[in-house]
């Protein structure tokens, strides 16, 4: 761990760190996202989870899935691993982050954010990858997502396309329908190899050994959050 490397070895490390992913990371803050506020608060969940302290994990998770959805992949480790205080605080606390802003800063049309968030950006999404015309396209290479990934293997270009992001890299012509049922297996493979180690090895044990084990699986889920 840190708190056992010389300072010399700790400034070599994160060096290293900034050098391998600085350009990632202020590739996000140039796009204006909010990525790093949601990781900064899992980071933090995922600490307190580490020390066995449930509820303050279960609220810094929580607050970070009031910022973004996926973070609710979370809820699936703590509730088979057994630590239902954090599946309550992190519920409580989304609860609570939805509904903030509309105490602030309410919606002059008298509806609440987040219903207005549901009805602009996801009523509209199907099972596939995400599709805006002029903005992203399920066949460009910056989709690492699974569906992403299992369309373009399987759905070659109907046309050549100008950008040069986007390229004919289909092994098979599955089709709409053939592709989707290939998107849910991977999908229901993902989570379910996620839930059986964290209900396997995130509940009981030495508080030394659960504590790495749990890091495991909190990793786990967020390479989930970006698959999915």
């Amino acid at each position: 761990e840190l708190g056992r490397m010389s300072p010399r070895a700790v400034a070599w490390l994160w060096a290293l760190v900034i050098a391998l992913a600085g350009r990632h990371v202020w590739s996000v803050l140039s796009n204006q996202s909010h990525d790093m506020i949601v990781l900064v608060l899992l980071l933090l969940g995922v600490g307190l989870w580490r020390r066995a302290r449930e509820v303050d994990a279960g609220v810094f998770v929580g607050l970070a899935a009031a910022c973004k959805a996926t973070p609710l992949l979370f809820l699936g480790p703590f509730f088979l691993s057994g630590r239902l205080w954090s599946v309550l605080a992190c519920l409580l606390t989304v609860v609570g982050g939805l509904l903030l802003p509309d105490v602030l800063v309410p919606r002059l049309d008298g509806s609440l954010h987040v219903i207005a968030w549901y009805e602009t950006f996801l009523s509209g999404l199907g099972s596939g990858p995400a599709d805006a015309a002029g903005a992203w396209y399920p066949h460009s290479n910056l989709n690492q997502s699974l569906s992403g990934t299992l369309f373009r293997l399987c759905n070659p270009l109907s046309a050549p396309d100008p950008s040069p992001r986007v390229h004919d890299v289909a092994l098979v012509d599955l089709g709409p329908e053939g592709t989707h049922w290939v998107d849910l297996v991977g999908k229901l493979l993902v989570l379910s190899v996620i839930g059986w180690v964290a209900w396997r090895r995130g509940g009981q044990g030495p508080r030394a050994l659960l504590a790495w084990r749990r890091t495991g699986i909190a990793a786990m889920a967020l390479c989930g959050m970006v698959l999915l």
